[in-house]
């Protein structure tokens, strides 16, 4: 019923949604009194297109109401965070709503939105993805996507965030180091992964997407941090957000990869 590009498109705005989450999160906690409307649009319309990514792959359209009626599913629960998460954006647009709670409220909704999007993946007939590893990725993905649009946001020169650039390269050094032990888990597993095995990843039909997704999402990114004199510059902040953005979107490529197999595979969820 679901195509891979219509699962991964879903994906990869889940995940970016849930980095500008907290991007306003963490702005409004730096300062809560900046309004929240200049990412506002932005997370009503990555919400708003993972819905209808799932919607249009639908037979029957009627069949989203199935989908929403069990929210106990991995599917479901996605869809339904999202959908939650465009209202939320809806409303930071219309009403302009500044303060503390927003802050907390949008970085509760973007937590929501990573879990929900991870226990889709998270199950036993997806071996290479049944691990909390893959939660803990999307968690410092967001995180990760967020510091960039905070340090390249160039109408805040003279913010906390261009000035704790720091922080940003903590952040890129956890998710680069939770990215290659989710790869070296792969090379690890018995059976390996019918589709999504290391030498396809390193050298096989998948490399250049895996080796893509690296160089765009933590190599490029990595400038903005190293040399704070590439962030005075408005085109380049564009490219690294940009760089980031599509990071995530070959990953969930790769991600989406991965078929579904008969059984269970290895036992239980492992965190390792």
């Amino acid at each position: 019923m679901y195509t891979k590009w219509q699962m991964t498109f879903f994906l990869f705005l889940g995940i970016v949604n849930a980095g500008i989450l907290l991007c306003i999160a963490a702005k409004m906690i730096a300062d809560s009194e900046e309004k929240a409307e200049k990412y506002a649009l932005a997370v009503f319309l990555t919400s708003l297109f993972a819905v209808l990514s799932v919607a249009l792959g639908l037979n029957n359209p009627a069949g989203i109401i199935n989908i929403l009626a069990k929210p106990g599913t991995g599917l479901s629960s996605a869809v339904i965070s999202l959908a939650v998460s465009a209202v939320f954006g809806l409303v930071l647009f219309i009403r302009k709503p500044s303060g503390m709670y927003i802050a907390f409220t949008s970085a509760a909704v973007s937590a929501a939105v990573i879990f929900c999007l991870s226990k889709l993946y998270m199950i036993s007939t997806r071996p290479a993805l049944h691990t909390f590893l893959l939660l803990s990725l999307f968690i410092v993905l967001s995180v990760q996507f967020a510091s960039v649009l905070a340090v390249t946001d160039s109408s805040c020169s003279n913010s906390f965030f261009r000035k704790k650039s720091i922080v940003s390269l903590c952040i890129l050094s956890a998710s680069v180091l939770l990215f290659a032990t989710f790869i070296l888990r792969i090379k690890m597993l018995t059976p390996p992964d019918r589709i999504l095995s290391f030498e396809q990843l390193t050298s096989g039909s998948l490399a250049p997407v895996m080796w893509g997704a690296v160089l765009t999402m933590f190599v490029i990114p990595a400038l903005a941090s190293f040399i704070p004199a590439l962030r005075k510059q408005p085109a380049l902040n564009t490219i690294f957000r940009l760089s980031a953005a599509l990071g995530i979107f070959l990953l969930s490529i790769l991600i989406n990869q991965m078929p579904a197999m008969t059984g269970t595979v290895g036992g239980g969820r492992i965190l390792f």
